[in-house]
């Protein structure tokens, strides 16, 4: 009987199920089994597309409808690497004799070029792979074919786009062997740990930690105090930058913000400055042993992330990596890990005021003059809602009041969630052509290319121009001695009050950039770069002054 058995099923064609969405922010999940043949007629072929964002599939399935998340991933069907070529160059025929013998399909990726080759490479394991084994298997098969592959897209939940390509790219390139699949041995039935592998939210830290309840997202476990430390009142928008840092000089702040980011604060307390260890909230690292603590420095009274599994981006420095709550905050918000050298000043500061609002630590102030999102513009509401946040965090300083935020696409990115810069650059030019932000400006990075600077379109430039004229009539009058730099001569009258925060959007001004010697002040171009106010602004080369402020190289962000 066990062999009829094994008969019959051996006659029915083998399936995979994966679950499909429309792009990133899709949540309306749909899970469908494909057998090999459709498989590879589905991976092989391209579709001729203006940007990225086509149908996605996650290799897998999860035990809810409707979501995501890591923690609901029920199994893996196949295993799916990024190749980016970074350091090693593969060509396709180098790729297919490393997975000879071996069931496989590749396929070059939408940014792929000849200059710089990208592929996805689709294994097929013998068994379904459960989501507590499959970072091992995953990257011990990469290992196994001495395949390097991107280290970013390693969590169980990772999104992929099918083959897609720009009409104005002739690499495309796929192919599919026959062959055996990759050995996975049938998992043991054994109490499953639970570990953080992958995207994390900001509702608990994992259950390995000592922590024995689960605080849920944004909860207060006190009224006016948190271990001992009193909890300051919320600093009403808008505020000086004197008062910022007051508020910032009480740890019941940084205490109430752990504890609305679900941070445990146990053993904290006005004799103790060290928290007990938890396992790491930070997205793609997997702690199987609590290796993180919180700790009050005692120069600063401010809260930091202590992570003694983490290593250091630089060979001087020594003992754990510290992260800065906003850091945390960033990672655990955007789902991805941001490095240290990425997270800069004028970032922090942004990051920083979001979770002093989102705490309940400051009062902001709501945005009437953006536009409602026009229905026409729905596909662009994450970042829509990212801006309108942005727009409250400059604002609660009383000296950004009136000035417009410079928005590059790597921050909007990490600030609203988006997965790759092309789709934050086309809903920036959706939201312009609506008539929901306003281009006021760009500004030319010294490193090449520049970023533009944008309004509210319910908000007059008046200000802005007022500012930038005295700005330029300024440096137009001071007249350096003998080629020496001019140190802090602008602050007052440049426009961009908040320094820190243009440095967070990889840019700065003609006044900074005099200051540190990286321009002449007496070179007019560039000094008169001043949009009008007036009805040029949407004309319709506007979309190509877009593309020229942005730049055309599309960066994928993570989410395949």
């Amino acid at each position: 009987m066990a062999g009829t058995k094994h008969a019959y099923l051996k006659a029915i064609e083998k399936t995979y199920p994966l679950t499909f969405v429309d792009d990133e922010r899709d949540l309306h999940t749909e899970e469908l089994a494909l057998t090999k043949s459709q498989l590879v007629n589905l991976l092989t072929k391209h579709n001729v597309t203006i940007d990225k964002s086509v149908p996605a599939y996650i290799p897998g399935t999860f035990t809810s409808p409707n979501t995501k998340a890591i923690e609901e991933v029920r199994q893996l069907s196949l295993l799916v690497y990024d190749v980016d070529c970074k350091t090693t160059t593969y060509t396709l025929n180098q790729l297919e004799r490393k997975f000879e013998g071996y069931r496989h399909i590749i396929h070059s990726t939408y940014s792929a070029t000849f200059e710089a080759p990208r592929w996805r490479v689709i294994l097929f394991p013998s068994n379904p792979i459960q989501p507590d084994q499959f970072l091992r298997i995953y990257k011990s098969t990469a290992k196994h074919f001495n395949l390097e592959i991107d280290q970013t897209c390693t969590n169980a939940n990772r999104l992929f786009y099918l083959p897609s390509v720009s009409g104005s790219n002739d690499f495309i390139f796929s192919a599919y062997n026959d062959g055996k699949e990759v050995e996975v041995k049938e998992p043991k039935v054994k109490a499953k740990k639970k570990v953080n592998r992958g995207y994390v939210s900001l509702s608990s830290v994992d259950s390995l930690s000592p922590r024995k309840e689960t605080r849920q997202f944004g909860s207060v476990t006190s009224n006016g105090s948190v271990n001992g430390f009193v909890i300051p009142p919320a600093l009403k928008a808008p505020f000086s930058k004197s008062e910022f840092d007051e508020l910032l000089s009480h740890p019941g702040t940084w205490l109430r913000a752990a504890e609305y980011l679900g941070l445990p604060t146990d053993g904290i307390s006005l004799s103790n400055k060290y928290s007990k260890s938890f396992s790491s909230v930070i997205p793609g690292v997997e702690d199987r042993k609590p290796s993180c603590s919180l700790g009050l420095l005692s120069d600063s009274t401010r809260l930091v992330y202590f992570a003694f599994n983490e290593v250091h981006e630089t060979s001087f420095s020594s003992g754990p990596v510290k992260f800065d709550l906003a850091h945390i905050y960033a990672m655990m918000k955007c789902g991805r890990r941001i490095a240290q050298s990425e997270f800069k000043a004028g970032m922090h500061k942004a990051w920083l005021t979001r979770l002093m609002i989102d705490s309940g630590m400051i009062e902001a102030q709501p945005v009437d003059d953006l536009p409602d999102l026009p229905i026409e513009a729905k596909s662009c509401e994450r970042l829509y809602v990212g801006f309108k946040e942005l727009l409250q965090c400059k604002r609660a300083f009383k000296e950004q009041i009136d000035d417009p935020t410079s928005f590059s696409l790597t921050f909007a990115c990490y600030w609203c969630g988006i997965g790759n810069r092309n789709t934050a650059k086309k809903y920036t030019q959706m939201l312009l052509e609506h008539g929901v932000l306003r281009f006021v400006d760009k500004i030319t990075l010294p490193r090449g290319g520049s970023i533009p600077v944008l309004l509210p379109a319910g908000k007059t430039t008046n200000v802005y121009q007022m500012r930038k004229r005295n700005t330029r009539k300024t440096s137009q009058a001071i007249k350096p001695s003998n080629g020496a730099q001019v140190v802090n001569t602008l602050r007052q009258a440049n426009t961009e009050s908040m320094h820190s925060e243009y440095q967070s959007a990889e840019l700065l001004t003609y006044a900074n950039r005099r200051e540190i010697g990286l321009c002449d002040a007496t070179k007019p171009e560039h000094t008169d770069y001043i949009f009008a106010d007036n009805p040029d602004l949407s004309r319709p080369g506007i979309m190509s002054e877009l593309n020229a402020a942005y730049g055309v190289v599309p960066r994928n962000l993570g989410y395949g």
